[in-house]
């Protein structure tokens, strides 16, 4: 039998072994926390499947620095339509191998306030927003300074509007010394007050902030009717509520809603013409059909240098 003093040093040794595993894994933990903290964040505006409760969202995920939804933004003059992917698309599900086909908004900037729609706005990782896109729904892109949030709107989370209202404010300060203690007045064109300063004034109603949306309607594509109407006119859209409507009008996540959406799409889909064999995606101008390549993922910088490094392609 092993000696009193063996056992009693295995034992220690077991508990050492164990805090150290257990100080090493919460040193992981904190290490992880410290950088999802520390990395930089971009505030982006999505409206789709790359929301919370849709199948895109872990697309805005970072390494260690998962996205953080930060509230919803009103933007005006973006017309909502849905795209089922008709036959011919790249993303066209063929319902006889039994998988579901997939639905996204096109936002389509129309030039019309009255058009608006409210998207989710999430802090995101530099290098996640890069990627959001790659791969992912058709005509899609992201534009830094297109969609203005108009901060005033009841649907703009107060917390977000006051955020980007402060940082306006500094950037302007910054820019124009001279703007920060300047009288306001109002805006003819939309009612935003301004911060009168020498030449210009800071539009302290709307901001321009990086947001997705469609280069152009898709072919197929799905115009949707507005979850309400404002008292102004303003027709309002936003994803959830929509799609709910054009499945039929199921709670989003039930079997009923699955089954209406399905229907909805094999509707519109047999609108277009049947016998259309991608034909028409080939000929279109802009969006890749099913046999075109698309360069969008990374590529080593190694691969580069043999690719470019030797050849004489610098400009004239």
């Amino acid at each position: 039998r092993a000696p009193m003093g063996d056992a009693t040093n295995r034992a220690t040794t077991a508990v050492i072994a164990v805090g150290a595993a257990a100080a090493l894994s919460l040193s992981y933990l904190a290490h992880g926390w410290y950088r999802s903290r520390r990395s930089p964040r971009v505030l982006v505006l999505v409206s789709g499947t790359l929301q919370d409760g849709f199948p895109l969202r872990r697309n805005l995920d970072a390494p260690g620095a998962p996205a953080e939804f930060v509230g919803w933004a009103l933007v005006r003059g973006v017309k909502m339509y849905l795209d089922p992917k008709p036959r011919g698309c790249r993303e066209w599900v063929d319902p006889d191998i039994g998988e579901r086909q997939r639905v996204n908004p096109a936002l389509v900037c129309t030039g019309d306030p009255k058009d608006a729609n409210v998207y989710a706005c999430y802090a995101v990782a530099e290098a996640a927003c890069l990627r959001a896109l790659l791969g992912e729904p058709r005509m899609l892109g992201m534009t830094p300074d297109t969609a203005l949030v108009d901060l005033g709107a009841e649907e703009t989370s107060r917390g977000l509007a006051s955020f980007l209202a402060g940082e306006a404010r500094r950037w302007w300060s910054s820019t124009r010394p001279s703007s920060s203690s300047s009288p306001h007045r109002e805006d003819a064109s939309g009612g935003a007050k301004v911060a009168e300063g020498h030449g210009r004034s800071l539009d302290e109603g709307r901001v321009a902030m990086l947001t997705v949306v469609a280069h152009g309607v898709p072919r197929g594509a799905v115009p949707v009717e507005p979850a309400y109407v404002k008292d102004d006119g303003t027709r309002v859209t936003s994803f959830a509520p929509c799609l709910k409507r054009f499945g039929g009008g199921f709670e989003l996540g039930t079997r009923a809603h699955e089954l209406g959406l399905e229907e909805a799409i094999r509707k519109w889909q047999r609108r277009m013409d049947p016998g259309d064999d991608g034909a028409s995606s080939r000929a279109s101008l802009y969006g890749a059909a099913p046999e075109t390549f698309r360069m969008n993922y990374a590529v080593t910088a190694g691969e580069v240098a043999r690719a470019f490094s030797s050849r004489d392609d610098s400009p004239s």
